[in-house]
């Protein structure tokens, strides 16, 4: 695993952490407020998707080194069925696509950002991966979002539909006119 090491006279480097004995990662998304996931690779048969979520990137650092020391196991452990595409970040939240189509979402849930409910019989809590099931039976293809996007996500399924849920940057103008009458669980198209 590469990781960026220091910027000197304009050139970015990348030293390598872990060992051989650290579990092979698939995917790794950084939240703007630092928290970090990870996938895992799986067996070519494999159909559960294990995730590992740290309070920091120094954490996640540690425990790659040194993965079987207690201390530096992750703050959170999710398991889903299916096999990991995607893994992305916004400012707070993590976005998961499955190779399947499904969407998942977790982490802050302000600002409509997880697209999903999170209070109710049914409903799973913000700070654990739950389905988008406003995207259910869409053929996803793509995810999008990111840090200088604000706390917009967006998901492209296979017939070219663009779906959009969040908010752009909080306490900042602008609005998204198609995401102003959209609720907490629900998601625009395009």
């Amino acid at each position: 695993l590469l990781v960026h090491g220091s910027e000197a006279d304009g050139e970015t480097t990348f030293a390598p952490i872990g060992d051989s004995e650290a579990p092979p990662i698939s995917n790794l998304a950084l939240a703007g407020n630092d928290r970090i996931a990870v996938t895992f690779k799986q067996a070519p048969k494999a159909r559960l998707t294990h995730i590992a979520e740290f309070a920091s990137f120094d954490k996640f650092k540690k425990w790659h080194s040194d993965p079987s020391s207690a201390e530096n196991y992750p703050a959170e452990h999710h398991m889903l069925p299916g096999r990991p595409k995607q893994l992305l970040a916004n400012g707070a939240n993590f976005i998961l696509l499955m190779e399947e189509g499904e969407v998942y979402t977790w982490g802050d849930p302000r600002f409509r950002t997880l697209a999903r409910p999170i209070a109710g019989a049914d409903a799973v809590p913000a700070h654990k991966p739950g389905i988008v099931d406003a995207l259910g039976g869409l053929n996803i293809a793509s995810i999008q979002c990111g840090p200088g996007v604000g706390w917009l996500a967006s998901a492209l399924s296979e017939d070219c539909a663009l779906y959009l849920w969040g908010t752009p940057m909080p306490g900042e103008d602008g609005v998204i006119r198609c995401l102003s009458d959209a609720g907490p669980g629900e998601v625009a198209l395009v």
